[in-house]
């Protein structure tokens, strides 16, 4: 729940996205965050994330996840649509999700001064720089609240 929010409030358009295919964060984000990206990126890659991982703590590794969505979901999801039958709407979750991970395989090492730039752009929001954190507070209060 924590990663959605944080999804929705700095990556608006890419949590719509995420909604409308029907994909948890779960199912895009656990080879990146549960392996610290090594069994998705190629070498290179995740030897820059590591060193930025390193310097900037573990808010990097949010933050390179949340760069990755924001350069390759968007294609993912628009191949998926396409790779669909007439008839049918709405692109199968695992799709998608097989999209994405192939876009980042190939597109990191590549774009990886790109992700690299966009995650230190998100690292000072993670850390609590901006409003993140206090909403983040405050929705989880009143669910809590309403639980209660």
């Amino acid at each position: 729940m924590g990663l959605s929010m944080m999804v929705s409030y700095m990556l608006p358009e890419i949590h719509e996205q995420v909604e409308s295919v029907g994909i948890t964060m779960d199912m895009i984000c656990a080879d990146h965050l549960l392996t610290l990206s090594a069994n998705t990126l190629p070498l290179n890659a995740v030897v820059r994330l590591w060193d930025v991982a390193l310097m900037e703590g573990s808010a990097a590794l949010l933050a390179s996840f949340l760069a990755l969505l924001q350069l390759y979901l968007p294609e993912a999801v628009a191949k998926a649509r396409a790779a669909r039958p007439n008839g049918l709407e709405a692109p199968m979750m695992a799709d998608v999700t097989t999209y994405f991970r192939e876009l980042v395989r190939a597109g990191a090492s590549r774009d990886i001064d790109e992700v690299m730039y966009l995650s230190l752009k998100f690292v000072p929001l993670l850390r609590g720089e901006g409003k993140f954190l206090e909403l983040l507070r405050s929705t989880a209060e009143g669910i809590v609240c309403a639980k209660g």
